[in-house]
C-alpha cells in the first residue's frame, strides 16, 4: 500500500473521532434545542461518512491482494452510493422536522403525550367533559389551547382560573416554554 493509500484510512479515522466528538459535545452543552439537534446530525453525518471511507479504503486494500483486484477500481462510486443510501435520510428527517415547526405543526408524539397527561389530570381533577386541545411546537415554545364545552352550570372566573392554573402549572414542568389558553364556555361554537 502506498502512503497515501495509507493515509486515507488514518484520516478518516481521525475524523470520525472528531465528528463524534463535536456531536457529543454539542448534545451536552445544549440538549434540547432543535437548531442544535441539526447540528448534531450534520457531524453525526460526516462522522458516518469517515467510518465509510475507512471501510472503503480497508475493502480496497483487501480486495488488491485477491484475484478480484480488477473490482478495487469500482469502490468509489460503489462508496458514493453506500454513502447515499446511509445519509439521505438525514436531511430528509431535518427537513421534514422543520417543515413541521415553521407550520406550528403537532408537537412529537411523546411531547403530545406528556401535555395530554397535564390536560386529564386537570379535568379529571375539576369533573370537566373531555376538551378540545390544540398544540403546537416551535423551536423551544409549546403552543397549547384547550377549551372544556360545560353544560349550563355556571362557572365563576375564579373557578376558570383555577382550571387555568391547574393547566398552566402542569405545562410548566415540560422543559418547553409553555404558551397555554384554557377556556370553560358553555357555547360549543366557541371551541371550533
Amino acid at each position: 500500500m502506498s502512503p497515501t493509500r495509507a493515509a486515507v484510512p488514518i484520516y478518516g479515522l481521525i475524523t470520525a473521532l472528531l465528528g463524534f466528538g463535536a456531536a457529543w459535545w454539542l448534545r451536552r452543552l445544549a440538549a434540547g434545542s432543535d437548531l442544535v439537534a441539526a447540528e448534531v446530525a450534520q457531524w453525526r453525518a460526516g462522522s458516518v461518512l469517515s467510518v465509510i471511507m475507512v471501510a472503503g479504503a480497508i475493502a480496497v486494500a483487501v480486495l488488491a491482494l485477491t484475484p478480484l483486484r480488477d473490482i478495487a477500481r469500482f469502490a468509489d462510486p460503489i462508496l458514493v452510493f453506500v454513502a447515499c443510501a446511509v445519509l439521505a435520510p438525514v436531511p430528509v428527517r431535518l427537513i421534514r422536522s422543520g417543515v413541521n415547526e415553521l407550520l406550528e405543526g403537532a408537537p412529537p408524539p411523546e411531547l403530545a403525550a406528556r401535555v395530554a397527561e397535564v390536560v386529564e389530570k386537570a379535568r379529571a381533577e375539576f369533573g370537566l367533559p373531555t376538551p378540545v386541545v390544540r398544540a403546537g411546537k416551535v423551536g423551544q415554545k409549546i403552543y397549547v389551547e384547550v377549551d372544556f364545552v360545560v353544560g349550563s352550570a355556571a362557572w365563576s372566573v375564579a373557578q376558570e382560573d383555577e382550571v387555568r392554573r391547574s393547566i398552566i402549572d402542569g405545562l410548566s414542568r415540560l422543559e418547553f416554554d409553555a404558551w397555554a389558553s384554557v377556556a370553560v364556555t358553555s357555547d360549543a361554537t366557541l371551541a371550533d
